[in-house]
């Protein structure tokens, strides 16, 4: 039987928001109830929303603004043991009402990560510190591997860039993530570096290849993700 510790003298009031998946590498099945849950602090729920079979993995429950509202958001699906992840964002009101959604379209997937920006650091510095493998080159601005199209928030520019950015892509809201920081919440799209350059198992023949198999080998991994930054207060 699990053990839940139970609230002592001088512990801060509040529900603890908790989202369970699996570590990827046991085989051994979850016991208990996945899915993302709202606890007090005794321990019992305040709300769950169970897992479900087709998406077994959940993330990042939390309170957001939507249409200047508050509310409920978290991500589910499946994370592969590669740190793949395929699934959906969900939207939910004062009511655990499910209100929007946001999946895979366009080529675009949804990320289940996010990232906190503080201080000055810029996109790209906070999403590595994070752990994200966000595709990037240089990181001085002079490559321009590192574009992200912002779809929701603002960014502040803070270092000069050599790379030129095309008129077109300007004005679709692209940006260098080396080369900015958020002002605000961000939603941003970004293509997720080459899995061959992450995965350990793959680093050895990944360094010995040529640029030309390195491209070929980046374009099989790499794909298209929709992920979210926040602006974290100092």
């Amino acid at each position: 039987m699990p053990t839940v510790n139970r609230s002592s003298r001088g512990q801060a009031p509040g529900f603890i928001f908790a989202a369970v998946f699996q570590n990827k590498f046991f085989t051994t099945p979850l016991v208990g109830q996945g899915g993302p849950m709202i606890l007090d602090n005794q321990g019992r729920y305040v709300w769950l929303q169970r897992a479900k079979a087709s998406a077994p993995d959940t993330l990042n429950l939390q309170v957001q603004r939507y249409q200047g509202k508050p509310v409920l958001t978290f991500w589910d699906g499946t994370v592969k043991n590669t740190g793949e992840m395929l699934g959906t964002w969900h939207v939910l009101n004062d009511r655990y009402k499910e209100i929007a959604k946001l999946t895979s379209a366009n080529g675009w997937d949804p990320s289940g990560h996010e990232f906190f920006v503080e201080g000055g650091d810029s996109l790209l510095e906070a999403a590595l510190r994070a752990g994200l493998a966000l595709d990037y080159g240089c990181s001085i601005g002079n490559c321009g591997q590192c574009r992200a199209r912002i779809v929701s928030g603002q960014v502040q520019k803070i270092r000069h860039a050599d790379y030129a950015l095309t008129a077109a892509e300007k004005t679709a809201g692209v940006v260098l993530m080396c080369s900015n920081t958020a002002v605000t919440d961000l939603v941003i799209e970004a293509h997720e570096a080459g899995m061959a350059k992450f995965v350990p198992a793959f680093q050895a023949l990944y360094d010995s290849m040529s640029d030309a198999q390195k491209k070929t080998a980046d374009a099989m991994f790499s794909r298209k993700v929709r992920t979210s930054a926040a602006k974290k207060s100092t």
